[in-house]
């Protein structure tokens, strides 16, 4: 079929401009088609990142609340790390091993008394015994007189019982 243009001569496009029109029809469409496509792939690398950045989020709450639970464990290491190393100052000091080393040499010499308590510190000493006879009571309280570590040795109590037998308590400083 034949195209008839029916516009007069001054209103009729020229080939050229129809052309450059047919041109720029594509070239939009083109240019819109990338402008959407480029839109798309920035929403979803927004979405995306904001996923990642939730996890990040998420990961880092569940991190804080670890350490949190850490931080208790780790506070009864530094306790139980202070006692060992006051431990190990009170077992540095001769004084402290001296004074075991005195109740253990009176321990093999008076046999059947039983200590049962036995306080050492860098210039006290303090022992609670039972002492079943007056013979192992007074070799006890011999042996303890011969300790040359203390300045003063004082009983603070003396009980008898007929099941026990003699009960004491001497401190030493």
């Amino acid at each position: 079929m034949a195209e008839i243009n029916l516009y007069p001569e001054r209103q009729r496009q020229s080939i050229s401009w129809y052309k450059f029109s047919q041109a720029f029809k594509t070239i939009n469409f083109v240019v819109t088609v990338i402008f959407f496509v480029t839109a798309l792939i920035i929403v979803a690398f927004i979405i995306l990142n904001q996923n990642a950045i939730n996890q990040a989020k998420a990961e880092e709450d569940d991190y804080r609340s670890k350490l949190k639970a850490l931080s208790d464990v780790e506070y009864q290491y530094m306790f139980i790390k202070d006692r060992a190393a006051k431990a190990d100052e009170i077992l540095k000091t001769r004084k402290v091993v001296k004074n075991l080393e005195d109740v253990n040499s009176i321990m093999q010499k008076v046999g059947d008394v039983n200590l049962t308590e036995v306080q050492l510190e860098k210039s006290k000493l303090s022992v609670t015994a039972t002492v079943p006879t007056f013979s192992s009571l007074k070799t006890f309280i011999s042996e303890i007189k011969s300790l040359k570590s203390y300045q003063k040795g004082m009983i603070d109590s003396l009980s008898f019982s007929p099941d026990k037998g003699y009960s004491l308590q001497i401190n030493f400083q």
